[in-house]
C-alpha cells in the first residue's frame, strides 16, 4: 500500500490473527499441500465499501491460490471475512538444496467507496518436500562384530537419502534448540583429483531456520597432544572475509598454531534443516596415510545473540581405516527400502572407537531430529 493511499482508505485488511499477511506457517511436506486461511476488512467508515477480489501469484513454487468470494461488501463501521485457500503440490517444492516460498497477494480492488484506494493482503508459506527415511539394525552391531542397517522410506511422494557417518559426538543441551549440539559424525573419501576427503556431518536438536546466522567449529587435535591444532570452521562467507553475510555457507580451516587459513569447500546448509555438512582436504590439517588418526571436539556459536554450545569430551578417527564402515550412500525413492552392511574394524576400534553408525537423510523430517538417524554400538 503507498503512504497516500493508507492515509486515504477507511478499510483495513489483515490476517484473522492481525497481522498484516497471512501466513501459512513452515510446512513439512510429503504429500500435497491444502489448506486455507482467514483475511478479515474491518471499514472504519460512515459509508460501506465494496471490492473486487483477486489474486496476483508471485515469484516461488507453483502453487494455486484463490477465495471463496470474487467480490465483497464491508457495511459502515462493519466487518467482512474472506478465505484464503492455498494448494501447493509436492512435487513442485522442491528439496533442501534451494529456498523455494510459496508467495503472493489477495488484491481488493474497490468498486464503491474507500477514497478508491485498493488494498493488498501478501501470503506465504515456507515449504520443504520431505522424505521418511528410516534406519533399523538387523544383526549384533558390536566392537566385536558387524550388522545391517536396513532403510525405508515411508514417504509415498518425496524421495530420501542415506548418507553413513562414524558417530563420534553426543551433546545433550536440548535447551539451546537450533545451536544445541546433539550428534557429530564424521566419514572419508578419496577424491581422484585432490586425494582423501572428510567430511563432518554436526547435528542440532531443532532445525535452523537460517544457519548462516551460526558459527560451527570443529578442533581438531592431529599430533595427540591433547592441543588442539586446527580449527575447521563453517561460517557465512562475506561474514568471515569482509564482515557482512552474503547467504553462502563456507568452509574454512585454521592452523591454530601459525594463525594462517585457508578457504576448503562450501558446507551444505540448507535452510530449515537440523545438519550441515562440512567437507575438507584431509592433508590441510595434517591427516596423511602416515598420520591417519586424529581427534576432535566441537562449538556452535549463534551470531545474532552470543549463545555458545560445545562437547568437549573428544571423539577420535582413522581417515584411512575407520573403526566403523563409514561413506556408503544410497538413494531411497518414495517407498523404497534397501540394506546397507555395517563392518567393524576391531583392532582400529580399541584406538578410535566410535560411539556407533550417524546415518545422514538431509531430505527428512525435521521433527525428533530425523535428519541425522543414530544408530548405537552394543558394548
Amino acid at each position: 500500500m503507498q503512504p497516500f493511499g493508507a492515509v486515504q482508505t477507511s478499510v483495513i485488511a489483515r490476517a484473522e490473527d492481525g497481522t498484516p499477511s497471512v501466513s501459512f506457517g513452515v510446512a513439512e511436506l510429503t504429500r500435497d499441500f491444502n489448506n486455507d486461511e482467514r483475511i478479515t476488512l474491518e471499514n472504519h467508515g460512515r459509508g460501506a465499501a465494496s471490492f473486487a477480489v483477486s489474486v496476483v501469484k508471485g515469484p516461488g513454487s507453483p502453487h494455486t491460490a484463490s477465495t471463496d468470494s470474487t467480490s465483497v461488501t464491508v457495511s459502515a463501521h462493519g466487518t467482512a471475512t474472506l478465505h484464503v485457500k492455498l494448494a501447493v503440490p509436492v512435487a513442485s517444492v522442491g528439496d533442501s538444496s534451494a529456498f523455494r516460498q510459496v508467495q503472493g497477494q489477495v488484491v481488493l480492488t474497490p468498486t464503491s467507496g474507500n477514497s478508491g484506494v485498493t488494498l493488498g493482503v501478501p501470503y506465504y508459506l515456507v515449504a520443504r518436500a520431505r522424505s521418511i527415511v528410516q534406519a533399523h539394525l538387523r544383526g549384533d552391531l558390536s566392537e566385536r562384530g558387524s550388522g545391517t542397517v536396513a532403510l525405508t522410506n515411508h514417504s509415498k511422494a518425496v524421495a530420501g537419502t542415506a548418507d553413513f557417518y562414524a558417530w563420534g559426538l553426543r551433546g545433550d543441551h536440548t535447551s539451546l534448540g537450533s545451536i544445541g549440539l546433539r550428534a557429530v559424525g564424521v566419514q572419508s573419501f578419496t577424491d581422484p583429483t585432490l586425494g582423501p576427503i572428510l567430511q563432518f556431518a554436526v547435528n542440532t536438536f531443532k532445525r535452523s531456520s537460517n544457519p548462516l546466522t551460526t558459527v560451527y567449529d570443529l578442533f581438531l587435535d592431529v599430533n595427540g597432544d591433547g592441543i588442539p591444532d586446527y580449527d575447521v570452521e563453517a561460517v557465512d562467507l562475506g561474514f568471515l572475509t569482509a564482515g557482512a553475510f552474503n547467504g553462502e555457507m563456507v568452509v574454512a580451516v585454521f592452523n591454530l598454531a601459525t594463525g594462517s587459513g585457508v578457504l576448503e569447500f562450501l558446507a551444505t546448509a540448507p535452510t530449515d534443516g537440523t545438519t550441515v555438512l562440512l567437507p575438507l582436504v584431509a592433508a590441510d590439517v595434517g591427516i596423511t596415510s602416515a598420520n591417519p588418526r586424529f581427534s576432535y571436539t566441537a562449538q556452535t556459536t549463534d551470531l545474532t545473540t552470543g549463545s555458545v554450545d560445545a562437547v568437549t569430551t573428544p571423539a577420535a578417527f582413522n581417515a584411512f581405516n575407520s573403526a566403523i564402515s563409514t561413506g556408503a550412500f544410497v538413494s531411497l525413492a518414495p517407498g523404497g527400502s534397501a540394506s546397507v552392511p555395517l563392518a567393524i574394524n576391531r583392532k582400529e576400534f580399541a584406538l578410535t572407537p566410535a560411539l556407533g553408525a550417524m546415518v545422514v537423510s538431509l531430505e527428512n523430517m525435521t521433527n525428533e531430529n530425523d535428519q541425522a538417524l543414530l544408530l548405537h554400538l552394543d558394548n
